[in-house]
């Protein structure tokens, strides 16, 4: 191996590696400031109250992949460029997904509460949240205009900037309801859903500054010129991101407004209960994955394939070692969810918790190759086996559930069903993509190799 090589996979390692430090510092802090948030949330709301804003923001994270997968094509397209140091194209990216995200922030808006008015008609939706559902809508999509910080800070190999963004919203999420409490304010969903926008809003424009502060000056950005070929492939990348993003919404969002519907709003606690312990433990092991995608783009645009096929074997040590921890917590469920929410704590079926460990377990072990395949920018097939795990949920979930009587056991075993197909096959994919790739370059360097001899049989001669 040259020193170029070896050179480029230093700073890869590096970079990644001081991005997982600082992603585990920011990202644990953030989990357990998320499980005191919700504990204080479900103090303050109550049961009831809590379960109408699992609701709500259920509907409303439908609309997360609004963005057309702007944000996800600016973080490929800005990694590339960034990788070859391309700095006009980068200022132009920026620019061009802001201008873009402008207007989808203002349709998507208009598309919410369209959307809301038709679930208030047909009762999927009581009045009662009629207010609380548009002061969330409008916050949303102030944020996900103010987000495109985000990907930007993923696109630079600055992800622990993201991950920074998420603990502070815990941070002002605690302190908002602390205050609620101290000066004995009556639970409110209108109020808390105007707080609850505040606290998200607040650490986005942190986030500007910050990156500010590390030397990229969006704001001085934005006053580039914008270039139609630059906005035209943030877009091709972004609409099969889109297409993605709509059907993991339909797959992994459409449970609480489900059972909401078809069991009750009791029942939707239960179940979100549940599923923040797993996702807590889904959101450890995704720590080692949030750098893996920008940096599998940078290291393919620098021809660097042993970097990502080492990886992929390190991330598998690693998941074997999350999944036996899930094991142990599954074992212990009831037992966690006594300490963590004590007076206020539900019993749970061993049927349930064994489903929720196998899922949580299996969608840790696709995530790693999915994130590689994003990357890479391979997204066809899985566009294709997101559609259908998409189209099969709903039907699915409303037959094990009441025609099969399963309950909540029966909405999540749809999921774990629907998603099975792609933990499947995706490994597959990425491991073939992989070794394509390693066989390319390797024939690039054969080339090279092969020229450089040719050349010095002249130079002799």
């Amino acid at each position: 191996m040259d020193k170029n090589i070896k050179f480029i996979m230093k700073n890869s390692k590096d970079d990644y590696n001081r991005n997982v430090i600082l992603n585990y510092c920011f990202k644990i802090s953030g989990i357990f400031l998320g499980l005191v948030s919700t504990r204080l949330i479900l103090v303050y709301l109550g049961v009831t109250l809590y379960g109408l804003w699992i609701t709500i923001t259920s509907v409303i994270s439908w609309m997360s992949s609004g963005d057309l997968g702007i944000g996800n094509g600016l973080r490929n397209e800005l990694a590339k460029a960034y990788a070859v140091g391309d700095k006009g194209s980068q200022k132009k990216l920026i620019a061009s997904a802001y201008l873009a995200m402008s207007k989808v922030s203002i349709v998507l808006l208009i598309l919410i509460i369209i959307l809301s008015e038709i679930f208030f008609k047909i009762n999927i939706l009581t009045n009662e949240v009629r207010a609380a559902m548009y002061i969330t809508s409008f916050f949303f999509c102030l944020n996900l205009f103010l987000g495109v910080s985000q990907s930007v800070a993923l696109g630079y190999q600055k992800s622990w900037l993201t991950t920074l963004t998420i603990c502070e919203i815990q941070i002002c999420t605690i302190v908002a309801v602390r205050l609620l409490k101290i000066v004995d304010i009556t639970a409110n969903l209108n109020l808390f859903a105007l707080i609850n926008g505040l606290c998200t809003l607040i650490p986005n424009v942190i986030l500007i500054i910050l990156l500010k502060i590390n030397g990229i000056d969006i704001l001085k950005c934005l006053s580039v010129k914008k270039d139609r070929r630059i906005s035209n492939s943030l877009i091709g990348i972004g609409i099969q991101f889109f297409g993605i993003q709509i059907c993991a919404i339909i797959l992994y969002s459409t449970d609480s407004l489900l059972i909401n519907k078809l069991i009750s709003s009791e029942m939707v606690t239960k179940y979100s209960i549940i599923t923040k312990v797993y996702d807590t433990g889904a959101s450890i092991f995704s720590i080692l994955l949030i750098p893996l995608w920008s940096a599998v783009t940078y290291n393919i645009a620098k021809n660097n394939i042993w970097w990502i096929k080492n990886k992929v074997r390190q991330l598998l040590v690693y998941w074997l070692i999350f999944s036996t921890g899930v094991l142990i917590v599954s074992l212990l469920f009831n037992q966690i969810v006594k300490i963590w929410l004590g007076n206020n704590a539900i019993q749970y079926e061993w049927s349930l918790i064994s489903l929720f460990g196998i899922y949580c377990s299996m969608t840790a072990f696709s995530a790693i190759f999915v994130n590689v395949l994003n990357g890479m920018g391979v997204v066809k097939l899985q566009l294709f086996l997101s559609v259908v795990a998409a189209i099969a949920n709903i039907p699915l979930s409303v037959f094990l559930s009441t025609s099969c009587k399963l309950g909540i056991f029966g909405i999540k075993l749809a999921t774990f069903i629907s998603a099975l197909i792609n933990a499947i096959i995706i490994p597959i994919q990425a491991m073939l993509e992989i070794r394509k790739r390693e066989e390319d370059r390797g024939a690039l360097v054969k080339r090279h190799h092969i020229r450089m001899h040719h050349k010095n049989c002249h130079s002799c001669k």
